[in-house]
């Protein structure tokens, strides 16, 4: 069902929301289950740089699917950090990010 009814061989998905660790992991076993590429790629950012184009991607999973995309990427943000294959690592930074953001906001 949804997505991942369109995935088969050689498919690249990259999954841009914010969701747990765990599921990013679950959403990359399925599918490369079905035979595609997975990259995990939350975002800091939110309506204003993403309409300004100056997101920040914190990725991890198939490094060939951020190569691949990096003109689509490039044209959504300022700057992409790449966590390495292990899917959960992208979301695991999102959460240091808003901890600090939140941190430094509760101390003003």
């Amino acid at each position: 069902t949804g997505v991942l009814a369109g995935v088969s061989a050689g498919k690249m998905i990259i999954d841009c929301a914010t969701l747990t660790p765990e599921r990013m992991v679950e959403m990359s076993e399925a599918v490369h289950g079905q035979g595609g590429r997975f990259l995990e790629a939350p975002v800091s950012g939110s309506k204003k740089p993403a309409a300004d184009g100056v997101l920040i991607f914190l990725t991890a999973g198939d490094a060939d699917v951020l190569e691949a995309s990096k003109v689509e990427l490039e044209a959504m943000g300022k700057a992409t950090h790449f966590y390495g294959d292990n899917v959960g690592g992208g979301t695991r930074m999102k959460l240091v990010v808003n901890m600090t953001m939140g941190i430094q906001i509760a101390a003003l």
